[in-house]
């Protein structure tokens, strides 16, 4: 008989066993009758890290066996040697896979797409996966531009804040999340928060060339494609 635990999707890999609250509420429930089962290496671990730590809880529990869909693989003996050399292949094939997709991304940004990182503020992104661009948001467009003049109106980067924060006005979407820890010890986990607007990020606003319509590319600006929103002669 299997039993679904929980069906679980995450984008992100963990460095440690601890933050995989899916397979610690799996090792809980598991007994020493039962068998725990993966379709493949990857929908385990993507590191070897996590692989292994999962393994010495298993021979903690004195289970013997784990499945994958290409059959049942002790975690003694043969069975141990195929797993070290599956993890290690794994971690390669991982390795390989996040340098493609690296370079893919930057191939994207040079022709000026979308690429993933977080949004600037006063831009959205439209079009199909692979030829996404940025947009202009016009509501938050016509926010940066008032902050542009009021900078060049002599204002400081914290009186604008607490003008913008006067008129309770949203602040960057960057603003919203911060890392916490539960218990300095739990997964880590997101949070949306409300923050207000600050002197650091008019500063950071204000000194971004990409509200001049260029991009960062391994360092360096190159003349992106979407519409800036400052001209070269209020910059």
């Amino acid at each position: 008989e299997i039993e679904v635990i929980k069906k679980v999707q995450s984008s992100i890999e963990p460095k440690y066993l601890e933050d995989r609250p899916d397979l610690l509420e799996l090792l809980e429930k598991l007994g020493p009758d039962d068998i725990p089962a993966f379709w493949n290496y990857e929908r385990l671990s993507r590191d070897d890290v996590v692989y292994w730590d999962f393994i010495r809880k298993l021979e903690e529990k004195g289970i013997p066996e784990i499945i994958f869909a290409s059959g049942i693989q002790t975690i003694e003996g043969i069975g141990r040697l195929l797993g070290a050399i599956q993890a290690s292949t794994t971690r390669q094939a991982t390795s390989e896979f996040l340098q493609k997709s690296k370079e893919a991304k930057e191939s994207l940004r040079k022709e000026g797409k979308y690429t993933g990182h977080v949004l600037p503020y006063g831009y959205k992104v439209g079009g199909e996966r692979r030829s996404r661009k940025y947009l202009v948001e016009e509501d938050k467009a016509v926010i940066y531009q008032e902050i542009v003049d009021l900078c060049l109106q002599g204002n400081s980067s914290n009186k604008i804040a607490d003008i913008l924060n006067g008129r309770k006005i949203e602040p960057p979407a960057f603003n919203h999340k911060y890392k916490k820890y539960e218990n300095n010890t739990g997964p880590r986990t997101w949070k949306k928060v409300w923050r207000v607007w600050k002197g650091s990020t008019i500063n950071y606003m204000l000194s971004n060339p990409f509200y001049l319509g260029k991009l960062k590319v391994k360092g360096e600006y190159i003349q992106g494609i979407h519409e800036p929103l400052i001209s070269e002669e209020k910059w």
